[in-house]
């Protein structure tokens, strides 16, 4: 498929070339080049394509105009567990040892993590290395609180990339939201907000009717009231 973008003088300000591919599981596009006839900057992508491969039907790799790559692997699950990136002017075919790489644990870090089965995909430890060496890592924890269904989400960018999770000099920032569902005006919305440096963020939501300004700058005017008309935080 080729996409043609004219300049207003009627000249050809851009052109753009898709190939597209039929895939045993759909049609992926494989190559997307910019200015086909001249630069020809192609982006081209590759799929894990033998259906015992973790990553079946996902995106293997890309490699880019200017040289930059990446490449994925997968768990049996079909979660990311690697990205495998460029490092300095290492080439696409570089061990990990000579790249960018990123890791993706997915096993909770703490024992109050609830281990939901919508938080299955939500990696719980990332870890960035370069050139074998890391670089850093973050960790997070997910909690329903199985008496009022608010949920937390704990976030900890590790002081250093080796600590623990819940080492005392690691930055956490922690977010409390509300139950979604329910007769609650703020009802899964953010209620609280704990940030590193000690800051603390509080939200209120309250319903009422919500009227638009008569000028197109001036602010509109919230007027609270019991029905269930417009939610403001």
């Amino acid at each position: 498929m080729i996409r043609t973008i004219e300049s207003n003088g009627g000249g050809v300000a851009l052109k753009e070339r898709t190939v597209w591919r039929q895939f045993p599981c759909g049609e992926e596009i494989v190559e997307e080049t910019v200015d086909p006839d001249g630069t020809a900057l192609a982006t081209h992508t590759a799929y894990f394509e033998n259906e015992g491969d973790n990553g079946y039907a996902r995106i293997a790799s890309v490699t880019r105009p200017d040289g930059s790559w990446v490449r994925y692997a997968y768990d049996g699950e079909g979660r990311k567990v690697k990205e495998i990136a460029t490092l300095l002017d290492g080439g696409a075919g570089s061990a990990e040892g000579a790249s960018r790489v990123t890791a993706f644990d997915y096993a909770p870090q703490a024992g109050y993590d609830s281990d939901a089965p919508e938080d299955a995909g939500r990696p719980r430890k990332i870890t960035v290395s370069e050139g074998g060496t890391p670089v850093s890592a973050t960790y997070r924890v997910y909690h329903v609180d199985p008496s009022t269904g608010e949920r937390t989400e704990i976030v900890e960018k590790c002081a250093v990339p080796g600590a623990a999770y819940g080492a005392p000099a690691n930055l956490r920032t922690l977010t409390v939201t509300l139950p979604s569902g329910g007769e609650l005006a703020g009802a899964g919305r953010v209620r609280e907000i704990q940030h590193p440096d000690g800051r603390m963020e509080t939200h209120a939501h309250e319903y009422g009717i919500y009227t638009p300004p008569a000028l197109g700058n001036a602010p509109g005017t919230f007027t609270p009231e019991p029905a269930r008309t417009f939610a403001r935080p």
